[in-house]
């Protein structure tokens, strides 16, 4: 799919979640391994945004043709889903202590500019 996006669309920045690993550390070393691969064949630039843990109730929920959040709220891969989702919606990711400060100008303007938008659908 990255490759697909990348050469057809000219893509040059992907945000990336993990799914179904055991833990955080596993996560992030597949996330390096496919981060290393995309570079060196492709010139393009991942962003690790989390990852989503193995877990029946994510397993089940597939054979239930639901989503793992509707089907079972309290499981963990659902709550980290929420929790991503919240984070997405907000702008952050893993890495923004790395960001440097006009990145973090940038993207508060984005957001901003996102919230005034909506503000003016909802009136008109």
């Amino acid at each position: 799919m990255i490759k697909q996006m990348a050469l057809t669309n000219g893509r040059k920045n992907f945000d990336i979640v993990v799914n179904k690993v055991n833990n955080e550390h596993e996560a992030k070393k597949i996330f390096s391994n496919i981060e290393q691969v995309a570079w060196q064949n492709l010139q393009v630039r991942l962003e690790y945004m989390g990852y989503i843990p193995a877990d029946e109730k994510l397993k089940r929920s597939t054979q239930l043709c639901l989503s793992v959040v509707e089907a079972f709220p309290g499981a963990p891969s659902a709550v980290k889903l929420a929790e991503l989702a919240v984070n997405l919606f907000h702008g952050k990711s893993v890495r923004e202590e790395d960001v440097n400060g006009l990145t973090k100008v940038m993207q508060r303007l984005i957001r901003q500019a996102s919230s005034i938008n909506n503000a003016v659908s909802a009136i008109t």
